[in-house]
C-alpha cells in the first residue's frame, strides 16, 4: 500500500465486497449475480497494476471506467432510502466501520514509530454510575 492507486482500488473494492454483503442477506430475491462483480474487481487489479507500473492516464482511464460500471450496472445507490427502516443509516455505519478498519491498521504511520492501535479502541465508552 505505497501508491495512492493501491489505497484508490482497494477502497473501491472494498466498496463492491459491502455492497455485496448487503445484497447477500437482503430478504428480497437477488438484484445482480456474483458474477457482475468480477469485471470491477478485475478492472481495479488492472488499473492498480497500471499505475503502479507507471501508466498513470490508463490507470485513471481504467479506474473511471470501473467507477462507471459500478453505477450503471451494479446501481450501489438504489433502493438507498432513509424512511425510518434503517437501511440507509447501516450502510453508513457498515462503511465507516471499513474506513476506521483500513486507516487505523498502522498502515498510514509506517515508519513513523507508532503502535499498532488497542483493541480498546472498538470498545464503546461506559458511562458513569449513576448517569443517565
Amino acid at each position: 500500500m505505497e501508491t495512492p492507486y493501491d489505497w484508490l482500488t482497494i477502497a473501491i473494492f472494498a466498496g463492491l465486497i459491502v455492497t455485496f454483503l448487503q445484497r447477500s442477506v437482503e430478504d428480497s430475491e437477488p438484484r445482480d449475480s456474483i458474477l457482475s462483480y468480477l469485471p470491477p474487481s478485475i478492472g481495479c487489479a488492472v488499473s492498480n497494476y497500471l499505475g503502479n507500473e507507471g501508466y498513470p492516464i490508463f490507470a485513471i482511464l481504467g479506474i473511471a471506467a470501473v467507477l462507471a460500471y459500478i453505477y450503471l450496472v451494479i446501481k450501489p445507490f438504489k433502493g438507498l432510502r432513509a424512511d425510518g427502516n434503517g437501511g440507509a443509516r447501516r450502510r453508513v455505519e457498515v462503511v465507516t466501520w471499513l474506513i476506521l478498519a483500513i486507516f487505523s491498521d498502522g498502515a498510514c504511520s509506517r515508519g513513523s514509530g507508532t503502535k499498532r492501535p488497542s483493541s480498546r479502541m472498538w470498545t464503546m465508552p461506559r458511562r458513569p454510575a449513576g448517569a443517565s
